[in-house]
C-alpha cells in the first residue's frame, strides 16, 4: 500500500456530497442515506413496451422520499416513496442522465441513471447473429443508395416505389430513426452515392422516367442540402464507383439504353469534373479497391452475355489488364482483411444461378475455390464484419426473393447459417454501422411486388453480430 499517494481534492469533495456529510447534524440526528444504485444503469427501453421495474437500493440512513431531474422520458414515472421506476415508454428518446436523488432529514445521496429509449420491437436477450427491426422509413424505397456518414449517420437517397425519388432520409444509430433532410436535385434510382474525403456524398447517373441520367450532385452533410456538380461523359445506371487512393472516384460499367457500357471515368473532387480513363473489355459488376491501390473489376457483361473474367484497374497508368481465371461472374465481392477477395453467388457462362465462392489472391493474381454457400443467390447483399466475417442475405434463390442469411469464416473457409431477416429482400442496401452491427433497408420481398405492382419495402433491420465467436 502506498501510503504517501495523494487523493485529489475533487474526489474528497464528490466523497463529501454522494454521502451527505454536509447534513449531518454532529449530534445524534440521523444518518444520511449513501451509495444509492438502480438495479439497472444504463437502461436501454424500448418504444411502447413495458419496462421490468427499475429498483433502487442505498445504505445508510433509511430514505423517506426520492426526486429526479430532469423528468424522465415520455411514458415513465418515478415513484417519490419506494424510488422505483415504471411504465410504458411513450417516445423515443436519445441517450441522456437522470439524476435521482434519496433524502431524509439527514441528508442526501445522489445517481445519475443512463436512460435511452429506440424504436422497434426487439427480444430482450437477442440470440447470436439476430436481427432486429427497427423504425421505418418515411418512404418505401428499392434501387436506392445508403451512404454511412462521418457522423455515423446513414445517408438514403432515391430509389423507386412505383414514382422515382427525389427524396433522402438520415437513419440515427443512436435513436434508431429516421429523419428527412434534403432532395435530390433529380429523381433517380440505379445510380451511384461515394462518401469523399471531404465528408459530402457524391451521386452519380442512374435512371429517371425513361431515360438515362449523366447529371451528378453533392450532398452536404453539414446543411442537408444537395447542389450540382460536373455531369458524367456517359449517362449510364447499375455502374460501379469506387474511391481511389487519390481521392478520385473511378465509376466503371453499367447501362447504357438495353447494353452493358465497357467505359471508365474519373471524378475529380477538387475540381467537380470528369475526364475519360483507360475501359475495361466488359462492363462489371463488382469493383473492389485493392491495399495497393489497383481496382478488382469481375462478373458482369459483355454486351448482353454473361461474362466470366476479371481485370484489374491501375490508376498509375490508368489501364485495365486481366488476373487470372475466375470460374463464374459473381454478384458480390468483399475485400478480407488477409487482402484477399472474396466473390460468392452470381451466373455461369450460360447464366446458371450458383452456391460458388472463390477467393483471390492479389499477390499472386491468383483465384482458388472456397467453401460454397448453402443456399443459391443473387442480388443479394455482402459486408465484412469487424470479426473478419462476412456476412451475406437475402437475395433471389431459384424461384423468389429469400431472408436467410449465411457467415463466412474466412480462418475455415466455410459457410454457416446465421439468424433470417424478418423479410425478404432483393435490392435493398447493406452498411456496416460504427457499432459493427449492419442496417439494411427497404427493396422488394416478392418477386410478384417486384414484377407487378413495384411495391418496396420501407422497412429496415439491424444484424447484430456482437456475440458471435470472432
Amino acid at each position: 500500500m502506498n501510503r504517501n499517494r495523494r487523493v485529489p481534492l475533487v474526489s474528497l469533495g464528490a466523497l463529501v456530497l454522494a454521502t451527505g456529510l454536509w447534513g449531518c447534524s454532529g449530534g445524534g440526528g440521523p444518518t444520511p442515506p449513501s451509495n444509492l444504485i438502480y438495479s439497472t444503469n444504463p437502461a436501454t427501453y424500448l418504444k411502447g413496451a413495458p419496462i421490468a421495474a427499475n429498483v433502487p437500493s442505498s445504505s445508510g440512513g433509511a430514505v423517506v422520499s426520492y426526486s429526479v431531474s430532469p423528468a424522465l422520458p415520455a411514458g415513465l414515472s418515478l415513484n417519490t416513496g419506494t424510488g422505483v421506476i415504471t411504465g410504458t415508454p411513450a417516445a423515443v428518446t436519445p441517450t441522456a442522465n437522470y439524476v435521482v436523488t434519496a433524502t431524509n432529514s439527514g441528508g442526501s445521496t445522489a445517481v445519475t441513471l443512463s436512460i435511452t429509449v429506440n424504436n422497434g420491437a426487439a427480444p430482450s436477450n437477442p440470440a447470436p447473429g439476430s436481427w432486429t427491426t427497427v423504425d421505418t422509413m418515411g418512404t418505401a424505397r428499392a434501387l436506392h443508395t445508403a451512404t454511412l456518414l462521418s457522423s455515423g449517420k446513414v445517408l438514403v437517397a432515391g430509389g423507386y416505389n412505383g414514382d422515382f425519388l427525389f427524396s433522402s432520409e438520415l437513419y440515427d444509430p443512436g435513436t434508431g430513426t429516421w429523419t428527412a433532410t434534403g432532395s435530390l436535385m433529380t429523381a433517380r434510382n440505379t445510380h451511384t452515392a461515394t462518401l469523399l474525403s471531404s465528408g459530402k456524398v457524391l451521386v452519380a447517373g442512374g435512371y429517371y422516367d425513361g431515360g438515362l441520367l449523366s447529371s451528378a450532385e453533392l450532398y452536404d452533410p453539414v446543411t442537408g442540402a444537395w447542389s450540382a456538380t460536373g455531369s458524367l461523359m456517359t449517362a449510364r445506371r447499375g455502374h460501379q464507383a469506387t474511391v481511389l487512393s487519390s481521392g478520385k472516384v473511378l465509376v466503371v460499367g453499367g447501362y447504357d439504353n438495353g447494353h452493358s457500357l465497357a467505359r471508365a471515368e474519373l471524378y475529380d473532387p477538387v475540381t467537380g469534373t470528369w475526364s475519360a480513363t483507360g475501359s475495361p473489355t466488359f462492363a462489371p459488376t463488382t469493383a473492389t479497391l485493392l491495399p495497393s491501390g489497383k481496382v478488382l473489376a469481375t462478373g458482369g457483361y459483355d454486351c448482353c452475355a454473361v461474362h466470366v473474367g476479371a481485370e484489374l484497374y491501375d490508376p498509375g497508368t490508368g489501364t485495365w489488364s486481366a488476373t487470372g481465371s475466375p470460374t463464374f461472374a459473381p454478384t458480390t465481392a468483399t475485400l478480407l482483411p488477409s487482402g484477399k477477395v472474396l466473390v460468392a453467388g452470381g451466373y455461369d457462362s450460360a447464366g446458371s444461378r450458383l452456391t460458388s465462392a472463390e477467393l483471390y489472391d492479389p499477390v499472386t493474381g491468383t483465384w482458388s475455390a472456397t467453401g460454397s454457400t448453402a443456399t443459391v443467390r443473387v442480388g443479394d447483399t455482402a459486408t465484412l464484419l469487424p470479426s473478419g466475417k462476412v456476412l451475406v442475405a437475402g437475395g433471389y434463390d431459384t424461384s423468389d426473393f429469400i431472408a436467410s442469411a449465411e457467415l463466412y469464416d474466412p480462418l475455415t473457409g466455410t459457410w454457416s447459417a446465421t439468424g433470417s431477416m424478418a423479410t425478404s429482400r432483393v435490392d435493398d442496401t447493406a452498411t456496416l454501422l460504427s457499432s459493427g452491427k449492419v442496417l439494411v433497408v427497404g427493396g422488394y420481398d416478392t418477386l410478384s411486388n417486384f414484377w407487378n405492382d413495384y411495391s418496396p419495402l420501407a422497412s429496415a433491420e439491424v444484424f447484430d453480430p456482437a456475440l458471435l465467436t470472432p
